[in-house]
């Protein structure tokens, strides 16, 4: 009797916590990651409906977690009252205090956090059934709870209006959204790579560094020596305003030392060492020692609130949108913030981590300027390209093809 109250437990605890990894996805997961996923996962469209009314969700996982944990305290009382006569019920509400704290209310996060959308789209199937079953009494609970609600349910509802495309979607939304992936983002997802890296050397006088920074226009220039994988030094605008020396004399009482980190860090973490360190620029160092890009809190923080253009920015929009749908692109831009505008994947497994990497990757060589190719429903095309990179693409998505 006893081995077969143990069994029926495991097997509440089982549905308890399976349950309650459906409601741990459902508040971890992104809604915008499911929309590109319905055309080719029909699970995808189960979840957004359910996803566009959370208490048909809620409700039968709710009711069926508290009659599991319900009747796995009267299944542990029983087994329990013969051993233990009066203290049956402290023991067996102890138990599931433990359970409660260390399984039930832990567990479930830790299964489904790093994919929960995945989680989600595996576990619906068999909870809508369940979902299905208990709809007459969910209905009935919605009612009471909200009236007004239901009889708005019960009023006939104009055809759905279609959606905005992504890049226009409101500035909560998308702020929402950086914030969840912030928390995984990389220094090189965020830095400006080498290539585009605008530095001096320490052997400069004070007249070339006031040249090059009245060129560009920046505020802050690393200082190398020999090369690029030296650098010994930052020197800011405000060091410059500051020098009251001749035109000719050196940089090196000008410099300051710089942050080295590696470009694999996080970029949480590296804007909590900038506000410790009281500074806001860095030097991002590859796996070999030398230096893959640099990275300011501004890049950091544009990664939440989007691009951030002072008076002397001329360069043009990262991801512009033409009125015929179509997106153009600079090839600097992560792929992740790309496949994020057009909710779409397009990585394919490649390990690439920007749009000029992904391009090069598909043609198998540097493409020159006006060659297209075809890859995951969009058309994409070169729009400028050097010897060494692509810096603009064009990326347009195909029209679906009319069943035969």
């Amino acid at each position: 009797m006893i081995w077969a109250s143990f069994a029926a437990v495991l097997g509440l605890a089982l549905a308890s916590i399976i349950l309650a990894s459906i409601e741990a996805s459902y508040y971890l997961i992104r809604r915008r990651r499911l929309g590109h996923l319905a055309p080719e996962n029909p699970r995808a469209d189960l979840a957004n409906r359910y996803l566009d009314d959370p208490a048909t969700l809620l409700m039968p996982i709710h009711m069926g977690t508290y009659m599991c944990h319900v009747v796995m305290t009267a299944l542990i009382t029983a087994a329990l009252l013969d051993h233990l006569d009066r203290w049956a019920l402290a023991v067996a509400l102890g138990v599931m205090i433990l359970y409660l704290l260390i399984f039930r209310l832990t567990l479930p996060y830790a299964l489904v956090r790093r994919d929960p959308e995945r989680a989600l789209l595996f576990l619906l199937p068999a909870f809508h059934l369940y979902a299905r079953l208990l709809s007459p009494l969910v209905v009935v609970l919605k009612r009471r709870a909200d009236p007004d609600a239901a009889e708005e349910d019960e009023a006939p509802t104009a055809a759905p209006e279609v959606p905005p495309p992504p890049a226009l979607d409101e500035n909560e939304a998308r702020l929402e959204d950086s914030l969840m992936r912030f928390s995984e983002l990389l220094v090189r997802d965020v830095m400006t790579p080498r290539p585009d890296v605008v530095a001096i050397e320490s052997t400069a006088s004070v007249e070339d560094l006031r040249r090059v920074m009245r060129e560009t226009k920046f505020s802050r220039l690393p200082v190398f020596r020999d090369n690029l994988d030296e650098v010994v030094g930052v020197i800011t605008v405000h060091d410059l305003t500051d020098h009251q020396g001749d035109g000719a004399d050196s940089l090196q009482p000008l410099m300051r030392p710089p942050l080295l980190v590696p470009d694999t860090k996080k970029a949480a973490d590296l804007l909590k060492e900038f506000q410790s360190k009281r500074t806001t620029f860095a030097i991002a160092i590859d796996e070999y020692g030398g230096t893959s890009g640099v990275v300011s809190v501004e890049d950091i923080v544009e990664e939440l609130v989007g691009e951030i253009k002072d008076e002397y920015d001329v360069e043009a929009e990262p991801i512009v949108a033409e009125a015929d749908g179509a997106f153009v692109v600079a090839g600097k831009v992560s792929l992740d913030r790309l496949e994020q505008t057009l909710e779409a994947p397009l990585a394919n497994g490649a390990d690439v981590g920007t749009v000029g990497g992904l391009v090069t990757t598909l043609f198998g060589r540097i493409p020159r300027t006006g060659e297209r190719i075809d890859h995951k429903g969009f058309t994409l095309e070169v729009m400028a390209a050097e010897r060494k990179r692509v810096n603009r693409v064009r990326i347009r998505r195909r029209p679906e093809q009319e069943p035969a």
